[in-house]
């Protein structure tokens, strides 16, 4: 297996993990069509997938994990493998782009992902009706409460690790049943969170769209709103700058929402190296992670 032989353990470990948790979700949700499956086996990725993983993805999980590995072990539990899998995927450079990176791993704190994009209904209902006074006052309250609902939702599944009982009947951004935008059994989050951004003429970095805003609140309400989480940061001006290019000092303003005409306008909130710890990739360095083996281990101990 050449692959694994040029990274170092600790990569491998992670991806073997990323895919066993994969096959263990898929083969127990089986049991619900199969009353008969054999969950006592140990459930491990084949031998030869996990080599083609480790080509497809090592590189990626190597430059993660050096970012800071615990924050990033503690972060994936809150994400099902496979939109983990997926963003690694979307993340390595385009080779028909002229090696274009349009999505990038990041690792964001929740109090930061609330700074740079527009606030929700709930954060200040009253303040909300004051600035924007041609808005529908019943449709802000009820807006607000539904936002309420999502982010109490989500804080029970990231503290219990369990779909939350009840009906759910709001709806999510994308117009599915909220309750279905997590796996069963809570396997994790099938999005994860997102933060589109452009170069700007004056050379700025501008936050133009956003997904994942309720679970940073979530997040920030148990006690974890300084704790970085997986992230992607699509850069929309991949065509004419990469981020990796843009230096660190470089200032980020905020997403006011492109439907807000009449609110004030964009705000700078920090620089590029302060608020965006963006993995742009590494060549992979055969034990250079130590400590993530430790983590790993003790994977099961780190709660969201």
């Amino acid at each position: 297996m050449a692959a694994i032989g040029k990274l170092g353990k600790e990569v491998v470990e992670y991806i073997e993990r990323l895919l066993t948790k994969q096959t263990k979700n898929f083969e127990t949700n089986q049991l619900r069509l199969d009353e008969d499956l054999d969950l006592s086996k140990n459930f491990r990725p084949d031998p030869e997938d996990l080599d083609y993983q480790v080509e497809e993805m090592g590189e990626q999980i190597n430059a993660l994990l050096k970012e800071s590995p615990q924050d990033v072990m503690r972060s994936t539990n809150f994400y099902d493998p496979v939109s983990i899998q997926q963003l690694v995927m979307e993340s390595r450079k385009d080779e028909f782009l002229d090696g274009i990176q349009q999505s990038h791993m990041a690792m964001v704190t929740p109090k930061t992902h609330k700074a740079l994009n527009p606030p929700l209904y709930s954060d200040n209902p009253e303040e909300l009706k004051r600035m924007y006074p041609d808005m529908d006052p019943d449709m802000v309250d009820e807006e607000a409460a539904t936002s309420l609902n999502k982010i109490k939702y989500l804080e029970e599944l990231f503290k219990n690790k369990q779909v939350p009982k009840g009906t759910h009947i709001f709806e999510d951004s994308g117009g599915e049943s909220y309750k279905d935008f997590v796996r069963k059994q809570y396997q994790g989050l099938n999005q994860i969170p997102r933060m589109m951004v452009e170069v700007a003429p004056d050379g700025s970095l501008r936050v133009i769209n956003h997904e994942g805003r309720h679970t940073s609140r979530a997040l920030e309400n148990l006690g974890r709103g300084d704790q970085p989480y997986l992230t992607e940061i699509q850069n929309r001006s991949a065509d004419e700058v990469n981020l990796r290019d843009l230096p660190p000092d470089t200032p980020v303003y905020n997403d006011i929402g492109r439907m807000n005409y009449d609110a004030p306008p964009p705000e700078k909130i920090g620089t590029l190296g302060d608020l965006l710890k963006i993995v742009y990739g590494a060549a992979p360095v055969a034990g250079a992670l130590p400590a993530v083996e430790r983590y790993i281990d003790q994977q099961t101990t780190i709660t969201p």
